[in-house]
């Protein structure tokens, strides 16, 4: 019995000094000063320095072709979905391009390549709201009437061209409704 007793109070003596010593190392992990030198802040300021050096450079002359690969996006993917709402509606969806950056897509119940009562204009869009200076031309004066039939194809194929400074992109509708970006 004596020797539990002992080795109770050792037990205790020992959990009394684990305390202790993870309360010291807490302070002086608090207490410790772990700040950067003065060479490392200069290193870090140079380095993010070169960056934004590097970034304004750059920048500016990606920027047009950005707005180039989107506004490309932007077209094939509205044509993509005409095609897709003519085959889901079952009847003629009609892409109008009024000039070189606005077309408007709406469902022409009856087909005559205008908008009528009782037919709903699903999307009209300015590509110039989201891409200054983007130009879609085609062999062809405007205003340009696409129409897909109740099938999803098109009355003619159709390659257009979105184009600005920075170059220039084809979007091609096959005969077959698919829609190209090559």
């Amino acid at each position: 019995m004596a020797q539990r007793s002992v080795l109770c109070w050792r037990s205790l003596r020992a959990l009394s000094a684990a305390r202790v010593l993870r309360k010291t190392r807490m302070r002086t992990l608090l207490t410790k000063n772990n700040g950067s030198t003065l060479v490392e802040q200069l290193i870090v300021t140079a380095v993010i320095g070169l960056l934004v050096t590097v970034g304004a450079l750059v920048s500016p002359n990606m920027i047009p072709r950005y707005r180039l690969h989107n506004a490309t996006q932007l077209l094939a993917g509205d044509l993509m979905r005409a095609r897709r709402q003519a085959v889901k509606q079952n009847q003629s969806m009609t892409v109008r391009f009024s000039d070189a950056h606005t077309y408007t897509i709406w469902d022409d119940a009856n087909a005559n390549e205008t908008v009528d009562l009782g037919e709903t204009v699903d999307k009209t869009v300015d590509i110039h709201d989201t891409a200054p200076g983007i130009l879609v031309t085609t062999g062809t004066p405007f205003p340009l009437i696409l129409v897909y039939t109740s099938r999803g194809v098109p009355n003619a194929p159709l390659t257009l061209t979105v184009a600005n400074g920075s170059g220039a992109n084809n979007v091609q509708v096959r005969i077959t409704g698919h829609i190209d970006v090559p």
